[in-house]
């Protein structure tokens, strides 16, 4: 049908577009989740082209005495086989209606899968033949525009002293001989090993037998005052409640509900810390030759790590304009593949009888975010996925493979990773190669947009 089509004219309504030429319209209405419901209508005229074709395919098909194939006269062959003519029309009839969808909309469909429905609704010579598909299609996706970017140079913050000194004193922390208590009860600056069962429907092990701190500025105002005066073995029941520490937000930025936990604390033991001084020896067994070289790598390692804090704070406004910029529908049954993947994870993992009902929430709580952040992860690789071809931004083999090796390591213990050991090759390559552009196109967007 290409030799019949025009210049395409489109009106657009709310959620429902309709595209036409000569002998074909279309009338598309867009759904969530990048579905569409499409009706054509094809003219007689363009039918009864499409109905001459149909004759031509099945003459080459058949043999006819007295002819060759091909040449037998189209009264003949429809005389013996119409049926055949009218299926061959009809099969090419609807091929035409979805070739023109995609001609005058430039919608296409997401995959070879993607289509759910596509159903000849009527088929005439004399009159208008209808058409319908519904079918999920590929993201209409905005080339980025980097004059449309404004960003504000982050700068990493010096390093005090007062940094220095913290991070020594964890090290010595680590290095600690605990002292128990159990004469007195929980006082202000006491460490305490406790087991915290949920009381809720699940009654699940929220942590075993681990260790916390207790001081204000180091956990909740409601934990801190239900342990302040708790003795060793002492079991008390409470409810979680809301407050800095544990607030939550969306992708949109908008903060979540709270739901209140209901759970049994029991104190396990209470332990004072004695810290070694830092001396040569505390410094050599830190692998220094003196203070000062500990100090001064301390203070080199947090140079390196403010400089990181940096860079992310100022690639994150990127990704906060990119997302706000430019919104659009993303296929639903991509994300959807994820969630589902992701979740089977999450599952054998939590089988693992060698992880500890600590590391299990955690997990959980890891999975729950990185689910939740998958329409708008998606939404950056389309962006960056079409950007990285305009700025032909590539990757090498070499930077794939080592990607791949690091996350590897990293799904051991974290969510903070795409892939496992389980999943299949060419699914890990795919998954770190978008993963690896992603971050190629946020570093050159950092190089190149408008500073402020």
């Amino acid at each position: 049908m290409s030799d019949t089509i025009s210049d395409t004219a489109a009106v657009t309504k709310p959620n429902i577009s309709e595209f036409k030429n000569d002998n074909v319209s279309v009338k598309m209405e867009k759904l969530p989740g990048c579905h569409v419901k499409v009706e054509v209508f094809i003219s007689p005229l363009a039918s009864k082209a499409v109905y001459s074709k149909a004759i031509k395919t099945i003459s080459k098909e058949i043999s006819v005495p007295g002819f060759r194939k091909g040449k037998a006269p189209t009264d003949i062959v429809l005389n013996k086989y119409k049926d055949y003519v009218e299926k061959e029309w009809k099969e090419r009839l609807l091929r035409t209606a979805a070739s023109e969808v995609i001609s005058l909309s430039g919608i296409t469909p997401y995959r070879n899968d993607s289509a759910t429905a596509a159903e000849l609704k009527k088929a005439s010579l004399e009159e208008t033949s209808e058409a319908f598909f519904a079918f999920e299609h590929a993201p209409e996706v905005p080339l980025i525009d980097l004059n449309a970017l404004s960003l504000k140079q982050v700068e990493p913050k010096p390093v005090t002293d007062q940094e220095v000194e913290e991070q020594i004193d964890k090290l010595r922390l680590q290095a600690a001989k605990w002292e128990p208590i159990v004469d007195r009860p929980i006082e202000e600056g006491d460490y305490a090993d406790l087991t915290i069962q949920s009381l809720d429907d699940t009654e699940e092990m929220l942590c075993e037998n681990t260790r916390f701190v207790v001081r204000k500025d180091k956990m909740s105002s409601w934990m801190h005052r239900l342990l302040i005066g708790l003795n060793k073995d002492e079991t008390v029941e409470g409810v979680s409640e809301q407050d800095q520490s544990n607030t939550t937000y969306d992708t949109d930025g908008n903060q979540t509900p709270f739901t209140p936990t209901k759970f049994k604390l029991t104190v396990i033991g209470i332990f004072k810390p004695i810290l070694p001084e830092c001396d040569e020896e505390f410094c050599k067994q830190m692998g220094c030759t003196s203070v000062e070289d500990l100090k001064g790598k301390i203070h080199k390692e947090l140079t390196s790590n403010h400089a990181t804090n940096a860079r992310k704070n100022f690639e994150g406004q990127v990704i906060e304009q990119l997302l706000t910029l430019y919104p659009f529908e993303i296929p639903a049954t991509e994300w959807n593949e994820e969630k589902n993947l992701q979740s089977e994870r999450l599952r054998k993992k939590l089988e693992s009888n060698e992880i500890s009902p600590t590391e299990k929430l955690r997990l959980m709580q890891e999975a729950e975010q990185y689910i939740s952040s998958l329409p708008n992860s998606y939404r950056l690789f389309f962006l960056a996925k079409k950007f990285a071809k305009e700025a032909k931004i590539t990757i090498t083999e070499n930077e794939l493979a080592n990607e791949i090796s690091h996350h590897l390591l990293l799904s051991r213990s974290s969510y903070d990773t795409l892939i496992d050991e389980t999943m299949e090759p060419r699914k890990v390559q795919s998954m770190i190669f978008n993963h690896l552009l992603l971050h190629k196109t946020i570093q050159h967007i950092t190089q190149h947009a408008r500073m402020e």
